[in-house]
């Protein structure tokens, strides 16, 4: 993969769909929830989705024109956390607080 097609120097200023979701965990008898998003670069010519898997913490963002300059995603696997905090997601601006814990994150490349 080249360094322009590399996912992570990509920047994305828009939450174009953002889905919430509550399910029951019948092996460890719990709910969890989930969120998945696709974000769109400014230019519109690149499109992910974001899959966050067993989520807990806060989420706040900007509604009015869905703009944010973007999440930090720090991997904490193998330095002790528990299983469900594999990954913290962060971001702090203007009108938007995200302070995220996740056991699981996935992302699809759609342009």
């Amino acid at each position: 993969m080249s360094e322009s097609e590399n996912i992570e120097l990509w920047e994305f200023g828009n939450i174009e769909e953002l889905h919430f979701k509550k399910s029951y965990d019948y092996i460890n008898s719990k709910y969890i929830y989930d969120i998945d998003m696709i974000l769109e670069n400014l230019s519109g010519n690149k499109k992910v989705k974001l899959y966050l898997h067993n989520v807990r913490g806060c989420v706040e963002f900007d509604c009015i024109n869905g703009f944010f300059s973007g999440f930090l995603i720090e991997d904490y696997r193998g330095r002790g956390f528990e299983e469900d905090c594999s990954f913290h997601i962060s971001t702090f601006e203007q009108g938007a607080c995200t302070d995220l814990y996740c056991e699981k994150i996935e992302l699809l490349k759609l342009l």
